[in-house]
């Protein structure tokens, strides 16, 4: 992980510009300050994080009105947001949309005829048959 690492830089622009937007990832890579930001990218998918959500709810927090530079603000939150534990796991980050349409699912198969024999199959499978 480091700043010497042009595909590294990379990904850590493209976490922002998925995070915030192209634009600001582009200003914030011209900041000298970049290089830090980037290893506090970098070091949130090492650490199981969800690099792309953390970027977003760490730049939503609070406005950068009086911020000299947004990258040296944003470095000290993502600080604060993994050492209060707000950073985001990465198997958090579920689709909202998805996950309605999985529960839609799971609760119309709980209601299927097929369904309810096999989990009363299976719930009797381990009693006599008479109690079941």
């Amino acid at each position: 992980m480091g700043q010497d690492q042009p595909g590294e830089e990379l990904v850590a622009a493209q976490t922002v510009a998925s995070a915030v937007g192209a634009q600001v990832a582009e200003d914030w890579r011209a900041d000298p300050t970049w290089p830090a930001l980037q290893t506090r990218i970098e070091q949130l998918a090492v650490d199981g994080l969800d690099a792309v959500a953390t970027v977003r709810a760490a730049y939503e927090w609070r406005p950068f009105t009086t911020a000299q530079s947004d990258v040296q603000v944003m470095t000290w939150r993502l600080d604060m947001f993994v050492a209060e534990g707000k950073a985001i796991p990465a198997e958090a980050n579920v689709d909202l949309d998805e996950q309605a349409s999985l529960d839609t699912l799971r609760a119309a198969s709980a209601h299927a005829p097929e369904t309810q024999t096999r989990q009363r199959m299976t719930h009797c499978d381990s009693r006599p048959l008479r109690s079941c």
